[in-house]
């Protein structure tokens, strides 16, 4: 560990009270729930979110909070057990699922040198939820086997004027603009380009510098996509630049790297507005990718688009967006283009609980959306899905 003496004594205690917050949350259903505010929440920043430090009180050092997220959706194309091919953590149907169980805590490196963040996390059933389900797109079997970890990292502060962090571990990705916890998220389910145009997660370096208040960049060395072991001996690099002024944030991604297929280009970027008053929410989010496949080229793209009113304590947001993969290379059918639109009603009760509910439809191009428990046979889904977020803090 990176941590002094201090620094490992209450990462030790802090670490203690996240083992009695998942057994409490076992024994009684659901931890305690106490904070974030019922007021409309804001645009995400994405992914680059991801980098920053967790928000404290003015009195602590670290931060511990947590959340459970559940849903029941339901498929009218009645795809029986057939998983779907598009949606990434919520495409069972017919079924309730606790999709993910988290415990965060993080300790800033803002009065001292050393910092880390872990976030813990599970679901029901254990095949079926997103911990198991962002590492079962992992070449490694070793990751395989540890998906309750998402994030564990140590931080050195390399500037205490500027709030520059060096980080080791693994990390979520800085690609996208959308992130794995859906309440960040201004729809429920997530988009097709969060699914299949950019990776989940790294294990490696991070280096964030704030230039002033409006520039700051990244730069990442990392095993790969996807992978705490890596399965082969190339690196990873990835670069991020946010400029941000008034209500617009501006960020573009890049991550390059062999995945033992060649040299792998993937292209982010994506521009958010909020009103002053925070009645509406946009974003613009594109990717580009393309993998040499051994001399079987493959590349993909895609386009999203966002929209969310907020009153007091509701909101109402859209989503459309398309998404080519004309070799197959990401999706495993070639010639294929998708576009899905996406409608969600969220209603805050308070301080601790959201619910959602969605109405979402995919089409293609092609006959790819399961029909009647058989694969590939229809060009188009419709879902309905119900999704609750019980928080706390």
């Amino acid at each position: 560990m990176l941590h002094r003496n201090h620094a490992s004594t209450r990462a030790a205690g802090v670490i203690a009270l996240m083992l009695a917050s998942i057994l409490r949350a076992g024994a009684q259903g659901a931890p305690a729930m106490q904070t974030p505010p019922a007021e409309p929440p804001v645009a995400t920043a994405g992914a680059a979110e991801d980098a920053a430090p967790a928000e404290v009180a003015e009195d602590d050092d670290y931060t511990v909070d947590g959340f459970i997220d559940t849903y029941y959706s339901w498929n009218t194309n009645n795809p029986g057990g057939i998983v779907d091919p598009v949606r990434v953590f919520d495409g069972t149907s017919a079924s309730p699922r606790v999709s993910l169980v988290q415990v965060h805590v993080e300790e800033t490196a803002d009065d001292d040198n050393f910092g880390f963040g872990v976030k813990l996390q599970a679901g029901l059933p254990a095949n079926d939820n997103t911990a198991t389900l962002i590492h079962s797109v992992s070449p490694s079997a070793i990751d395989r086997q540890f998906p309750w970890v998402q994030e564990a990292w140590v931080r050195y502060n390399t500037s205490h004027s500027k709030g520059a962090y060096l980080d080791f571990g693994k990390f979520n990705t800085h690609m996208g603009y959308e992130v794995i916890e859906s309440r960040a998220n201004m729809n429920y389910s997530r988009s097709i380009l969060f699914g299949w145009a950019i990776p989940f997660y790294h294990f490696g370096l991070r280096y964030t510098y704030p230039f002033d208040d409006h520039f700051s960049a990244g730069a990442y060395l990392v095993n790969g996509w996807n992978n705490v072991v890596d399965n082969n001996t190339a690196k990873s690099v990835g670069l991020q630049a946010i400029y941000k002024r008034d209500q617009w944030t501006a960020v573009a991604n890049w991550i390059g790297g062999d995945e033992g297929t060649g040299f792998r280009n993937v292209v982010d970027a994506y521009v958010t507005y909020a009103t002053k008053d925070g009645d509406y929410d946009f974003a613009l989010n594109a990717d580009y990718g393309r993998d040499p496949n051994n001399g079987a080229a493959g590349t993909w793209w895609g386009v999203a688009a966002y929209a969310r009113r907020n009153w007091d304590h509701d909101s109402l947001a859209l989503r459309g967006e398309v998404f080519r993969d004309p070799q197959g290379f990401m999706m495993g059918v070639g010639n294929n283009t998708l576009y899905e639109v996406t409608g969600t009603y969220e209603h805050r009760f308070g301080h601790s609980l959201s619910a959602r509910a969605e109405y979402r439809g995919d089409f293609a191009n092609t006959a790819f959306f399961p029909l009647n428990a058989a694969a590939r046979q229809a060009r188009s889904q419709h879902t309905f899905t119900i999704g609750t977020v019980a928080y706390w803090k």
